[in-house]
């Protein structure tokens, strides 16, 4: 691997400032950067150009939908390229399916799900698996428990070191303490599904879109933000560009609740991690890091394995090597529809 595209210090502060939030505009983006609106715009569209923005993403909350998330690593057998592209398809043409990577590793897939219930999980998987049952040499599903919180600019400035110091406005926002579940009428359904589409839309294009003012709009996305139903809205940075491998690291590991402040700690501090689960099934923690190499990846799993040395069982490593329907939501989730036993997702 290696580095294909050069950057000076302003595209990597633009990046930085976009993996944040790229829902600021051109306007907020120049004034902080002291630079002209017409530069930044045409550095952003250059660095979408060349791919090192992949594409921008929605971040929800599936869970205060109602809806929880399922991984499932699936080992193949007796494929060639064009079976695995049909099975890949199959996953990408489902509903519920919110991200697929192809993998190197001891499995070839790693698909993740969104469900209601386990049952629900099982039909979406074995509907699509069905069909290539004798393709599948293994599969492990894992349910996603918890979600630890770690800087999400992390991947950026690992990148880019001189931006260590480069500091961004923060948005104060009131966050609503919401008890249970939410339920979206059908402008938030509309309004989700525009920004999944196009997560920077202007507020007067979704507005015309939906039947509603700016401001509406407007306050509407404010409020799913304090609800917590809309996470962020950021950048996809393609590692691949910038000399950078994407490894998931899966471990068996007795966790306790002191073990795990102890684990939450650490992962803090680590400059390559960029997510961490709590999972239920063969596995009980997930690790997504970026790294330039083989070696680097190699010594944050040692480092890991070595702070946790007595409490670790077993552990699994898989490189990802190609992305499918990322960044796009489960737009299933917004059907808000039970499952019907006698028919398939």
């Amino acid at each position: 691997m290696y580095i294909m595209i050069k950057l000076d210090l302003k595209d990597k502060k633009i990046l930085f400032m976009l993996s944040n939030d790229a829902s600021l505009n051109y306007s907020k983006i120049a004034k902080h950067l002291r630079m002209s609106r017409d530069v930044v715009v045409n550095r952003i569209k250059k660095l979408e150009q060349e791919g090192i923005i992949k594409a921008y993403k929605l971040g929800l909350n599936y869970k205060l939908l109602g809806y929880d998330e399922y991984d499932v690593y699936i080992k193949l057998v007796g494929v060639n390229a064009k079976i695995q592209q049909e099975i890949i398809h199959e996953f990408e043409s489902n509903k519920y399916v919110s991200w697929i990577g192809s993998c190197f590793g001891n499995y070839d897939l790693r698909i993740s799900i969104q469900a209601k219930t386990n049952e629900q999980a099982l039909i979406v998987i074995s509907h699509i698996l069905s069909k290539y049952r004798d393709h599948v040499q293994d599969q492990e599903i894992v349910s996603l428990t918890k979600k630890y919180k770690l800087n999400a600019e992390v991947f950026v400035v690992d990148l880019f070191k001189e931006l260590k110091e480069f500091k961004i406005p923060e948005k104060r926002l009131k966050r609503i303490d919401v008890p249970g579940k939410i339920s979206l009428d059908k402008e938030d359904r509309e309004l989700i599904k525009i920004l999944n589409s196009n997560p920077t839309a202007s507020l007067v294009n979704i507005a015309a879109k939906i039947g509603m003012t700016p401001e509406g709009v407007k306050y509407k996305i404010t409020r799913l933000k304090e609800q917590g139903v809309i996470t962020r809205i950021y950048a996809i940075i393609d590692g691949n560009k910038l000399d950078r491998m994407w490894c998931t690291f899966v471990f068996k590991i007795n966790i306790n609740e002191d073990l795990e402040k102890e684990v939450e700690s650490y992962l803090l501090s680590m400059k390559n991690a960029t997510a961490a689960v709590r999972l239920m099934g063969k596995w009980d923690l997930g690790l997504t890091i970026y790294a330039p190499s083989i070696r680097e990846i190699n010594e944050v799993l040692n480092g890991f394995k070595n702070k946790f040395k007595d409490h670790i069982k077993d552990y699994d490593a898989l490189i990802i090597m190609d992305i499918y329907k990322y960044p796009h939501i489960a737009e299933g989730v917004l059907e808000d529809k039970l499952v019907n036993k006698q028919k398939p997702l």
